[in-house]
Protein backbone atom coordinates (compact mmCIF):
# COMPACT_ATOMS: atom_id res chain seq x y z
CA UNK A 1 0.00 0.00 0.00
CA UNK A 2 1.20 3.25 -0.61
CA UNK A 3 1.89 5.72 1.69
CA UNK A 4 0.30 9.42 1.30
CA UNK A 5 3.60 11.29 0.75
CA UNK A 6 3.98 8.62 -2.56
CA UNK A 7 0.61 9.74 -3.78
CA UNK A 8 0.56 12.90 -5.49
CA UNK A 9 -1.76 14.53 -8.03
CA UNK A 10 -0.67 18.24 -9.07
CA UNK A 11 -3.78 20.01 -9.99
CA UNK A 12 -2.18 23.68 -9.95
CA UNK A 13 -2.19 26.38 -7.40
CA UNK A 14 -4.05 29.22 -6.06
CA UNK A 15 -2.25 32.45 -6.65
CA UNK A 16 -4.66 35.17 -5.26
CA UNK A 17 -8.14 35.64 -4.33
CA UNK A 18 -9.53 38.73 -4.28
CA UNK A 19 -13.01 39.80 -3.06
CA UNK A 20 -15.81 42.22 -3.38
CA UNK A 21 -19.28 43.40 -1.05
CA UNK A 22 -22.01 44.16 -3.77
CA UNK A 23 -25.60 44.75 -2.52
CA UNK A 24 -28.28 44.47 -5.74
CA UNK A 25 -30.99 46.73 -5.63
CA UNK A 26 -33.61 45.22 -8.32
CA UNK A 27 -33.54 42.76 -10.98
CA UNK A 28 -35.41 41.89 -14.24
CA UNK A 29 -37.54 39.89 -12.09
CA UNK A 30 -37.67 41.84 -8.85
CA UNK A 31 -37.98 45.58 -7.89
CA UNK A 32 -37.28 45.66 -4.72
CA UNK A 33 -34.32 42.93 -3.88
CA UNK A 34 -31.99 44.35 -1.43
CA UNK A 35 -29.74 41.43 -1.30
CA UNK A 36 -25.65 41.53 -0.21
CA UNK A 37 -23.65 39.50 -1.89
CA UNK A 38 -19.50 38.42 -2.06
CA UNK A 39 -18.14 38.50 -5.50
CA UNK A 40 -14.63 36.59 -5.59
CA UNK A 41 -12.07 36.25 -8.63
CA UNK A 42 -9.86 33.53 -7.99
CA UNK A 43 -6.30 33.66 -9.27
CA UNK A 44 -4.89 30.27 -10.48
CA UNK A 45 -1.89 28.31 -12.70
CA UNK A 46 -2.47 25.40 -13.82
CA UNK A 47 -0.20 22.40 -14.10
CA UNK A 48 1.46 24.23 -17.72
CA UNK A 49 1.61 27.15 -15.29
CA UNK A 50 -0.94 29.19 -17.28
CA UNK A 51 -2.84 31.70 -15.18
CA UNK A 52 -6.42 31.89 -15.17
CA UNK A 53 -9.10 33.99 -13.45
CA UNK A 54 -12.38 32.45 -12.23
CA UNK A 55 -15.14 34.67 -11.26
CA UNK A 56 -17.90 33.54 -8.46
CA UNK A 57 -20.63 35.13 -6.74
CA UNK A 58 -22.27 33.92 -3.33
CA UNK A 59 -23.95 35.28 -0.81
CA UNK A 60 -22.95 36.43 2.78
CA UNK A 61 -24.00 32.72 4.16
CA UNK A 62 -21.88 30.80 1.47
CA UNK A 63 -19.08 33.38 1.60
CA UNK A 64 -18.78 32.62 5.09
CA UNK A 65 -18.83 28.91 4.99
CA UNK A 66 -15.72 28.93 2.40
CA UNK A 67 -13.92 31.51 4.30
CA UNK A 68 -14.13 28.78 7.21
CA UNK A 69 -13.33 25.93 4.60
CA UNK A 70 -10.20 28.38 3.54
CA UNK A 71 -9.01 28.72 7.63
CA UNK A 72 -9.61 24.80 7.82
CA UNK A 73 -7.57 23.85 5.13
CA UNK A 74 -4.83 26.26 6.15
CA UNK A 75 -4.60 24.91 9.86
CA UNK A 76 -4.49 22.05 8.23
CA UNK A 77 -1.26 22.51 5.84
CA UNK A 78 0.38 24.48 8.74
CA UNK A 79 0.04 21.13 10.69
CA UNK A 80 1.67 19.19 8.45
Amino acid sequence: MNNSSDCKVDVGQLLDIKWKLGFAVSSDDCKNLNFPFVTLVLKTADVSNQEHLHTVEMTLAQFRTFSNQLQQMAKALEAT
